[in-house]
């Protein structure tokens, strides 16, 4: 009778330059959607940004340092702050 071998998940360890990548990139946008004409409209790289899912995976891929897992779990701050921008407020 065989064993079944069971694979344990591979947990996925963010870096630090991932992170501020994904920051900068999202301020970029806010501050371009803030000085268009298009301010209004909805944009869906944002909503990527804010799913509830994408927040917690985040904060499970930086929980291994404690200055990134401070920058992920406050990321939901960070997002209220871009669409600010966005709205040009």
């Amino acid at each position: 009778m065989k064993k079944a071998c069971v694979v344990k998940k591979k947990k996925i360890r963010g870096e630090a330059h991932e992170i501020i990548s994904i920051m900068a990139i999202v301020s970029c946008m806010a501050i371009e959607r803030g000085l268009t004409p298009h301010a209004k409209e909805r944009s869906t790289i944002l909503d990527v940004y804010k799913d509830e899912k994408f927040l917690r995976d985040m904060k499970d891929a930086f929980s291994h340092d404690k200055d990134l897992s401070i920058l992920a779990k406050n990321f939901n701050v960070f997002m209220r702050v871009v669409e600010k921008v966005a709205r040009g407020e």
